[in-house]
């Protein structure tokens, strides 16, 4: 079954948040995504004022 794209949406923000951050793979390995549709979220969360430490 597919997860819904605000399900993964929100792992990737809960990924953001961590002390650490979230490095692409890892991103990658929670939602399924290959990386140039983690690097479309990612910007996308950028356009929309979500915070990041941008690394």
């Amino acid at each position: 079954m597919t997860k819904s794209p605000e399900n993964q949406e929100t792992r990737v923000r809960k990924l953001l948040e961590r002390k650490q951050g979230a490095s692409l793979e890892s991103i990658c390995m929670a939602t399924g995504w290959q990386q140039h549709s983690a690097r479309l979220s990612l910007s996308g969360l950028r356009k929309t004022g979500s915070q990041s430490s941008g690394r």
